[in-house]
């Protein structure tokens, strides 16, 4: 796509309102109107991480407009309008920084008059400008002439720097320190006399006032300790095998700033080579990681040092039982291909589980007792005994599955109750049905996959529903699992759901899920292997093969229609034999599906979002199919002109915004050129496809804007 100078899309009520927002994306005119007062805005954090983005654009082109002056100065006549600064940096600052072979030494020019020429600060903001690593050190400068050695017979002069020695009482009485505004000037002063009292001849090698800087290391600085869990560390890169871990905090008096703990937290823990998924919020914390075993207890103690963790690290670290070998790591994930997890990511949200309760306030720390796995397994045995022979005690516990359907599909606990939720944020109405007749003072037991969301229940049915005799699994099945191997025959049947590459972990060889192609007893867990579709199922070996890890006939022709583009030819072992394998289609929309561009990953966000804000009519989004039509449709008209009547979530919208930016070389404008308008009477509808529409107005419509659209809160119900 050809990238042009944004205008804007025009999205208006059937009620026209003052002009309240402004879009721009690829040449289109955009213009927003809403019957509503109030904006739909992004989190807090996407907001200042935005705004630092901006400030970074303003000082890289700052940067930009200075480099262009000094180019231009070096390229003119007047030769003496800049000083030449030649920079070396002390080793020792080096390597602590990590800095590149450009920022080792270097050679900068200062314009004459600037303000690097007269004071010490801004001699150093000069010296930032090419050596950005140097603001995150403290050191000293010195400064030299340079020396102009002369060569033998015909030999052209040379300008050199004077040799700096760094070990103690060396002498480098060639250097003076730079340390005031007076040494600077003075400095630079010099520079200008002594080219000035050159010879001729020599002049020609050193063509303007020149000035050695040499970057060496504070002798007041005082380098911090290395803390106790750093000392005697071994290499993480030596580890055998990779140990899977989870933990959740939730401090009483929160995170004051989510983006910067989360920076922190990248920066404490870098030493250990950790990967895996965190998020971070003004609640708290709540982490799936793997971690080389071999630094595990390091990488322990600094969690326990750390204020937000530490004490507020419910039931500590929970540690899968069974690391995995080094060797098996890369493709440990379901797909045999991947591992669990590529890469460390901490990111911001504004929740660490969304649960859809942003108007009420609960206090974590008051959840109901935290059953220790041990004693569970006893009240669990002692409830299946009393089930068994049909004991009519009303005292017996309500043991609840606060899972999602599709993991109490392949796993649970016996005599448990699944809630049976799609997402979590639906836990709240069925909690109310399910126990609306239920005396208050009745024993009820929680339990999830490593803890974190039956604190929440707790906390919601202890503060909110009047329970008092709420307990919960201290560390969900992960702890349970733990506690429980080579004691006694688990209680718990199948496979465990986990938020990692490996989807399910297998406890016991029960069968409790239904394969969604063949209707099998299986308990195998996984992705759809369309990157479009990525939907979880649980489907059997057999099925996994034959369809080649996809859900359904349309996604398997469509992951091999890929394949066979990124390959001459495609084949596939069959019988023995290779032969092409194209799955029969049986309707077109099958056929278009397997044989349609992908759609951006904002749009499979979109339809996500959709079902969430308001799944009473994610019915009526635009499938991915007419979605590809509709853009290219929009590409081919005349100027990308287009009135669509019914915005809804904004689907159709991005599909013409994103077809009319190819439409035409114009800029959009009332009067020509791309223009998209839109008219839509729900307010609600409207709320979310503007969201979506602001989120591609600032991203584009790829991963990026994929990630910010699924942080958007859920006030917009």
């Amino acid at each position: 796509m050809t990238r042009r100078t944004p205008r804007y899309i025009n999205h208006a009520t059937t009620e026209p309102k003052p002009l309240r927002r402004l879009f721009t994306y690829s040449g289109i005119f955009v213009q927003l109107r809403s019957s509503t007062t109030d904006e739909t805005p992004l989190i807090t954090a996407k907001r200042v991480s935005m705004e630092k983005k901006q400030t970074r654009k303003q000082y890289l082109e700052m940067d930009r407009q200075r480099n262009l002056r000094v180019k231009t100065l070096i390229s003119s006549q007047a030769q003496q309008e800049l000083y030449a600064i030649k920079v070396s940096v002390d080793s020792s600052i080096r390597d602590e920084l990590h800095m590149n072979g450009r920022e080792k030494r270097g050679r900068m020019f200062i314009p004459l008059q600037s303000e690097g020429c007269q004071s010490y600060k801004g001699l150093k903001q000069e010296l930032h400008s090419f050596f950005r690593s140097l603001k995150k050190s403290t050191y000293r400068l010195s400064a030299a002439l340079p020396e102009i050695t002369q060569g033998e017979g015909d030999d052209i002069p040379q300008v050199v720097a004077p040799q700096f020695t760094e070990e103690q009482d060396s002498d480098n009485s060639a250097y003076w320190p730079l340390a005031s505004d007076v040494a600077v000037a003075q400095s630079f002063g010099k520079a200008m006399e002594y080219f000035n009292s050159c010879e001729l001849t020599i002049s020609e090698v050193l063509k303007r006032p020149t000035l050695i800087l040499h970057v060496s290391r504070n002798p007041d600085y005082i380098k911090p300790p290395t803390p106790p869990y750093l000392q005697d560390m071994p290499d993480p890169k030596t580890t055998s095998t990779m140990t899977m871990i989870s933990f959740y905090s939730f401090p009483p008096q929160g995170i004051k700033n989510p983006e910067e703990f989360a920076m922190e937290l990248k920066k404490l823990w870098k030493p250990f080579d950790v990967l895996g998924r965190v998020y971070v919020a003004t609640e708290g914390v709540n982490a799936q990681m793997s971690v080389p075993t071999n630094v595990f207890d390091n990488f322990h103690q600094c969690c326990y040092n750390i204020k937000e963790l530490g004490e507020y690290m419910e039931n500590g670290i929970n540690v899968d039982p069974l690391p995995i070998p080094i060797a098996e790591f890369p493709t440990a994930g379901e797909d045999g291909l991947s591992p669990p997890f590529k890469n460390l990511h901490i990111r911001v949200r504004s929740q660490i589980v969304s649960d859809g309760l942003l108007e009420k306030t609960l206090d974590f720390q008051s959840a109901g007792y935290d059953m220790p796995p041990l004693e569970w397994h006893e009240k669990l045995q002692k409830l299946k005994e009393a089930k068994d022979i049909g004991d009519p005690n009303h005292d017996l516990p309500i043991v609840l599955d606060c899972r999602n359907q599709y993991e109490t599909g392949v796993g649970r606990f016996e005599a448990a109750e699944p809630v049976n939720t799609e997402n979590f944020r639906e836990t709240w109405d069925v909690l109310h049905d399910r126990l609306k007749d239920v005396p208050k003072d009745a024993p009820i037991m929680t339990y999830c996959t490593g803890g974190i969301r039956c604190v929440k229940v707790g906390a919601y049915l202890t503060q909110e529903m009047g329970f008092t005799n709420v307990s919960r699994l201290a560390g969900g099945i992960i702890a349970y699992d733990r506690a429980l191997q080579n004691e006694s025959e688990s209680m718990f049947k199948g496979t465990n759901y986990v938020f990692d590459g490996r989807v399910g972990r297998k406890i016991t060889d029960d069968e409790l899920g239904t394969c969604l192609t063949c209707g099998g007893n299986t308990s195998l867990l996984s992705n759809c292997a369309n990157p479009n579709c990525h939907r979880r199922m649980v489907q059997c070996e057999k099925c996994r093969t034959s369809y080649e890890g996809t859900c359904s006939d349309a996604c398997k022709g469509r992951v091999i229609n890929i394949m066979s583009r990124n390959s001459e030819t495609y084949r596939l072992e069959s019988r023995n034999q290779e032969e092409m394998i194209r799955p029969p289609l049986k309707s077109l929309e099958e056929y278009s599906q397997a044989y349609s561009t992908n759609a951006p990953s904002l749009f499979n966000t979109l339809i996500e979002n959709t079902q969430r804000y308001i799944p009473s009519g994610s019915h009526m989004v635009s499938g991915e199919a007419q979605g590809r039509l509709l853009t290219m449709l929009s590409s081919i008209s005349q100027e990308g002109r287009i009135l669509e009547v019914g915005t809804f979530t904004g689907y159709a919208t991005l599909c013409f915004i994103q077809g009319s930016a190819l439409a035409s070389q114009r800029f959009g404008s009332f009067a020509g050129g791309p223009f998209v308008m839109s008219l839509e009477r729900d307010v609600r509808a409207l709320q979310v496809a503007a969201a979506h529409i602001d989120i591609a107005s600032k991203y584009g419509f790829g991963e990026s804007a994929a990630d910010v659209a699924k942080s958007l809160p859920d006030n917009r119900k």
